[in-house]
């Protein structure tokens, strides 16, 4: 075949599908192709980051204290781009998200959904 798949273990305890970790082949002389030709010694290689983004964790979030959530703040497995993030596409059990927190960091890993805030206090609700 052409495609060697190569596992990897991580020391990163959290998500890491970010991460693009250099590659390197010391074995020159130990794979070999069908016509006898080894694979050259390599350093350096940084692989495509084709793993998708995974979300993490979300938490709820009473920005002022006065018993309504006001958002629910999502931490992503790599960094998000900002700008490609739409309200419309995600919705909160019982709540109406009105907006969308992209934080002073630009393209980071954590972005707010705001919410409409309901009459009665609910910061001990878990919307999903």
């Amino acid at each position: 075949d052409e495609v060697l798949f190569v596992n990897v273990s991580s020391s990163v305890q959290t998500g890491d599908s970010g991460l693009k970790p250099d590659l390197t082949y010391s074995g020159a002389s130990q794979l070999v192709d069908g016509a006898g030709n080894f694979l050259a010694a390599f350093s350096g290689l940084v692989p495509d980051d084709s793993s998708h983004p995974v979300l993490l964790k979300r938490e709820t979030v009473d920005a002022n204290s006065d018993g309504f959530l006001d958002a629910i703040k999502l931490t992503f497995s790599e960094n998000m781009t900002d700008s490609s993030f739409d309200k419309a596409h995600w919705s909160v059990a019982g709540y109406v998200i009105s907006g969308v927190d992209t934080g002073a960091v630009v393209n980071d890993s954590v972005l707010l959904l705001q919410l409409t805030p309901l009459q009665t206090t609910d910061t001990g609700a878990e919307p999903v």
